[in-house]
Parts: C-alpha cells; sequence; structure tokens
C-alpha cells in the first residue's frame, strides 16, 4: 500500500513528489508507485494520454469497459510492478517466463497492429534512472 504526494519545499521553492509506503505492502509496492511518480508527477498531460492510448491499444479488452485515465492509471502500475518482478526474476522459471511473454507480445503486433513499446519504453527509462 502506498500514496504519491507532492509537497512544497520552501528553501528551495520547489514541488517535490513523495511516495510514502506501508511497512505491510511488501517490496513490490515500490515498483507500482514508482510507476506513479513517473507519470503523475513528471510526465505532462499530453503525455500521460498518449501513454494512456498506447495502453489502451493494447488491451482491448480492458478498453471494452471504457476505464477512465485513473483506472488505466492504476492498471499500467500494476503492469509495471508485474514487469520490474519478471525482469528481476534471474531463474529459469523467469527466463521462460520472459521468453513467453515477449513471444506472446510479437504475437499480439498482427492482431493488434500496436506494439507495447510505446509505454514499455518508459517502464525501461524508469528502470534505467532516467527519471529524477
Amino acid at each position: 500500500m502506498g500514496a504519491v504526494d507532492v509537497i512544497v519545499d520552501t528553501i528551495t521553492d520547489s514541488l517535490v513528489g513523495v511516495i510514502g509506503l506501508r511497512k505491510t505492502g511488501g517490496n513490490s509496492v515500490y515498483y507500482h508507485e514508482a510507476w506513479h511518480y513517473v507519470n503523475l508527477l513528471l510526465h505532462n498531460e499530453e503525455e500521460r494520454e498518449y501513454l494512456y492510448k498506447a495502453y489502451l491499444n493494447t488491451h482491448k479488452g480492458f478498453a471494452k469497459k471504457k476505464p477512465d485515465n485513473k483506472e488505466v492509471e492504476e492498471r499500467m502500475a500494476e503492469d509495471f510492478r508485474k514487469w520490474v518482478l519478471l525482469q528481476e526474476d534471474t531463474s529459469i522459471v523467469g527466463s521462460v517466463r520472459r521468453w513467453f511473454a515477449d513471444a506472446f507480445d510479437f504475437i499480439r503486433l498482427f492482431y493488434s497492429g500496436y506494439r507495447k513499446k510505446e509505454y514499455r519504453q518508459v517502464f525501461d527509462d524508469i528502470i534505467a534512472g532516467k527519471y529524477k
């Protein structure tokens, strides 16, 4: 369980993003909240809308429910959390899961015409530390 918030730093006269986490949430909640931090505090509205649209284009079943941006944001944060955990799994099972996930994404490209690359690049950039 976590929350992203913004506070005002009166010394530097700037806004600072803060992630608050419960101890009972487990370590993977960091990844979920990291997504919110980047997407809600560092991306502008145009970037967020682009990412939401790209996500819905690759998740047609979810898109049919006509989710609002808050629902899409939560779903993306959870997908980011799961994606990071999969990337960190260095076991043989984790390698097989990654291979099947990549193969499934490749096959899905032919049906949807969209690649997950649009928002997966943000996933990669977060892990690479490109957002500060």
